[in-house]
C-alpha cells in the first residue's frame, strides 16, 4: 500500500503543461503551446476515497491521502497514509516513498506510449490503453516491497488529473480489488 500513494501522485503530476505568449518582432502575439512538466511543489496534495461499488465486497470503505515531503535533483518524496475498512477491521498504511524525477513528467508518459514499459528503480510501468475520454491507463507491478500487487492509474493529461487507481493485492490466496476515486 505504501507504494499505491507515491505511484497516484506520481502519475498526477506527470502529465501537466503551460502555455506561454511568445512576443513576435513587428508588434504581434501569437499563443504557442510549450508542454513543458509543470513543477512540482512540496506541500501539493491529493485525496482519494474508496468506491465501494466497484471494489471487493472485502472491503467496505477507505481513502488515500497523498502529499509531496520533499523534492531534490533526482527523488521526490512522496508521503501519506490510507486506511481501509474490511471485514475483519480497518488496516492502516503509512504512505512513504522517493520517485525518480524523471518518471514525473509529460514527456515519460508520451515516451512510454511508445515503448509500452520502462523499468524504474522500484516497479515496472507498463502502457495499457487510451480510454475513450482520451485518458491513458498504465500498469504498475513488480513493486519493490509489495509482492502481488498490481496499480492501474487512468491519467487524464488534458485534465490534468488521475480520476481513480485500481489496485488489486493478491494475499492468502485471495485476490482483492479495490478502487480509490479523486475527492479534489
Amino acid at each position: 500500500m505504501r507504494m499505491i500513494a507515491a505511484i497516484c501522485l506520481f502519475i498526477l503530476v506527470s502529465s501537466c503543461g503551460s502555455e506561454k505568449l511568445v512576443p513576435i518582432p513587428g508588434g504581434k502575439e501569437i499563443v504557442i503551446l510549450e508542454p513543458k512538466p509543470k513543477m512540482i511543489e512540496v506541500g501539493s496534495r491529493a485525496h482519494y476515497v474508496l468506491d465501494p461499488a466497484k471494489s471487493s465486497n472485502l472491503v467496505k470503505s477507505g481513502y488515500m491521502d497523498l502529499e509531496v515531503v520533499s523534492r531534490s535533483d533526482t527523488f521526490t518524496q512522496v508521503g501519506g497514509g490510507a486506511e481501509v475498512q474490511t471485514v475483519i477491521g480497518p488496516k492502516t498504511f503509512d504512505l512513504t516513498r522517493n520517485i525518480e524525477n524523471e518518471l514525473l513528467t509529460s514527456e515519460f508518459m508520451a515516451e512510454l506510449r511508445g515503448v509500452k514499459a520502462h523499468q524504474a528503480a522500484e516497479f515496472l510501468v507498463s502502457y495499457v490503453e487510451l480510454t475513450p475520454n482520451g485518458c491513458d491507463v498504465v500498469r504498475l507491478t513488480g513493486i519493490k516491497d509489495m509482492d502481488g500487487t498490481v496499480i492501474e492509474p487512468t491519467i487524464c493529461i488534458a485534465a490534468r488529473t488521475i480520476p481513480h487507481v485500481a489496485v488489486t493485492v493478491k494475499t492468502n490466496g485471495m485476490t482483492v480489488p479495490v478502487l480509490f476515486k479523486l475527492t479534489n
